[in-house]
């Protein structure tokens, strides 16, 4: 896999901002580092599309994403 398609810790920090509104707390970002950089960039956008607090933001095509990401997992 090419280098450019795993995710940074700016990635990190970018899914965090975009998707949730807002930046990690230091233990949050600590976990999300430990577990996330250097795996794909797609998987890693996919834990936050699948998250709880993504889904609470209750955004108009959330579910379609929500609803695509579980059908990619099967």
């Amino acid at each position: 896999m090419a280098a450019d398609n795993l995710a940074t810790s700016l990635d990190i920090m970018a899914c965090f901002r975009l998707l949730l509104a807002r930046d990690p707390g230091p233990e949050e970002l600590s976990y999300h580092l430990q577990h996330h950089v250097g795996k794909p960039i797609d998987e890693i956008v996919l834990v936050f599309l699948r998250s709880d607090e993504f889904a609470d933001r209750g955004l108009p095509f959330e579910s379609r994403y929500r609803q695509r990401a579980k059908l990619a997992a099967v």
